[in-house]
């Protein structure tokens, strides 16, 4: 096959040969009309080739023109979020930082302390008045209504109006103070952070419960540090059920059998009141350090408190961290624990899983992104809100006491013009009793009420122990037992009463 193309072309080179001699002659012979039709193709080449170069250029500057602009409309875009991002932190600066503002004065924090400062008038004024930086104006105008702190609605008798009425204040939601009850919490969980205001808030309802008479028993493992102990800034106060104690075995066992035998008692005799409310701080550090069959004793308390306490005025307040199953005492307490909550108050979390275990997997990641003082509130009903607490300071605690300490030395002297105008009669001095009955069941503890209730209707000692002892009149040691713990709460009842 090679072969013959070799011969072919060899064959054919003449032919060639001829071909390229005629063209070589016939440009000899015509070289003008040759070099005269060169040049054309030449022109028509060159101007094609303009042509191309002039659209390529064209093309090019159009690219560089589009990334120009591209350019500068991304770094338009870029300050724009940045400066909306710069608004936005200084409307989240200034709604934490501002807390009241009106024509005289504000109240603002400055490192983590209240600040006061007046606000210059046009009137001549004896007050000195140091400069206040305040929020820009446009971030001013987008504030929500002033929030009071805990101290201006006591002073402004906001509290208690709502504790006559047989109320408490919730907190702010929607720039609205919310009012309820304990039946919007029943037994609850306050979850959060280190910093997420969750102190805060537990003191804001604390506060308002000791106020209205409520009873507490508390277990906080930071007893024993006065700075960092919620139980602590409580021992002022004449309220507690039995004294606060640490996170030790032995303690936390005595609490819960004297929770368990208060919820029987109550539900034997009908009792609704006061409210009784146990408050666990740091309960993911208390339930560590409990034993197996101590958990199990709590978790069924908790269950008890949660179907039948709330009926008759006991309710539990666990404040924790970490909300799964390990960190309330594994998987076989966990749960129940968590599922005896009627109520949840969800501050800020890092942990998203944590909060959703809290508040459930829809608004878990709400909570990555709330500021101090705001929580996530499931009441009883269901119903979510997000709720601010009033800045709410351990001196606030003064301010109760001081209001205690009035409403006591009233009832002291109603108690002694009782005492004096008593009649000689036997149904003067039932009348007195009864008198006696509704002045002092508004501050006494739960077992001097009860002794009182029953003295008022003419029971006599014997009775009056076989009803809240159940121990029979006798030489009995369980009945000499019960008489000394009776004459103990007859002394607290004269100590109490100023008798």
């Amino acid at each position: 096959m090679q072969r013959d193309r070799f011969f072919t072309l060899v064959l054919l080179l003449p032919v060639e040969l001829l071909g390229i001699g005629v063209f070589l002659l016939y440009v000899a012979t015509h070289w003008h009309d040759f070099i005269g039709q060169s040049a054309v193709i030449f022109s028509w080449l060159a101007w094609f080739a303009a042509l191309l170069a002039y659209v390529g250029l064209a093309w090019f500057a159009i690219r560089v023109l589009r990334a120009l602009l591209d350019a500068v409309l991304a770094f338009v875009r870029a300050m724009t979020e940045v400066a909306e991002k710069r608004a936005q932190m200084r409307l989240v600066h200034a709604r934490q930082a501002l807390l009241h503002t009106d024509r005289n004065y504000v109240v603002f924090l400055q490192d983590g302390v209240v600040t006061v400062q007046a606000i210059a008038q046009t009137r001549s004024s004896s007050v000195p008045v140091m400069p206040v930086a305040l929020p820009e104006s446009d971030v001013i105008e987008s504030l929500p209504a002033a929030i009071q702190t805990f101290r201006e609605l006591i002073d402004a008798g906001v509290v208690q109006e709502a504790i006559a009425r047989g109320q408490m204040l919730l907190g702010y939601v929607e720039g609205q103070l919310r009012y309820g009850s304990w039946l919007d919490l029943y037994s609850c969980g306050i979850g959060g952070v280190s910093g997420s205001g969750k102190t805060t808030t537990v003191r804001f309802l604390l506060l308002q419960a000791v106020l209205a008479g409520a009873q507490l028993v508390m277990i906080d493992p930071h007893i024993a540090h006065k700075e960092e102990s919620l139980a602590a800034q409580f021992q002022r106060f004449d309220v507690h059920a039995m004294p606060p104690c640490d996170e030790t075995p032995a303690q936390v066992a005595r609490r819960i059998k004297f929770l368990a035998n208060e919820c029987d008692r109550r539900k034997m005799l009908g009792e609704t009141g006061p409210a009784l409310v146990a408050v666990f701080d740091e309960f993911n550090a208390i339930i560590r350090r409990l034993p197996d069959d101590l958990r199990r004793e709590l978790a069924d308390l908790l269950l008890t408190i949660a179907q039948e306490g709330r009926k008759f005025g006991i309710f539990a307040m666990l404040i924790g961290q970490r909300w799964s199953e390990q960190d309330l005492g594994g998987k076989n307490y966990g749960a129940a624990i968590r599922s005896s909550l009627a109520s949840t108050l969800a501050h800020r979390f890092t942990d998203e899983d944590q909060a959703k275990k809290l508040i459930g997997g829809r608004n878990g990641p709400r909570c990555l992104e709330l500021q101090q003082g705001h929580y996530l509130f499931r009441d009883t009903e269901g119903v979510l809100s997000e709720t601010i607490t009033p800045y709410t300071a351990d001196e606030d605690a003064e301010a109760i006491a001081l209001l205690l300490s009035r409403d006591q030395k009233s009832q002291r002297n109603q108690y002694q013009q009782l005492l004096s105008s008593a009649s000689g009669g036997n149904q003067g001095e039932r009348d007195t009793h009864a008198d006696l009955q509704a002045v002092a069941t508004e501050h006494l503890d739960p077992r001097v009420r009860q002794v009182l209730r029953l003295q008022a209707e003419g029971r006599q000692k014997a009775e009056i122990i076989k009803a809240l002892w159940g121990v029979s009149p006798g030489g009995s040691q369980a009945y000499e037992q019960a008489n000394a713990e009776y004459q103990q709460v007859m002394r607290q009842a004269y100590e109490q009463l100023g008798a």
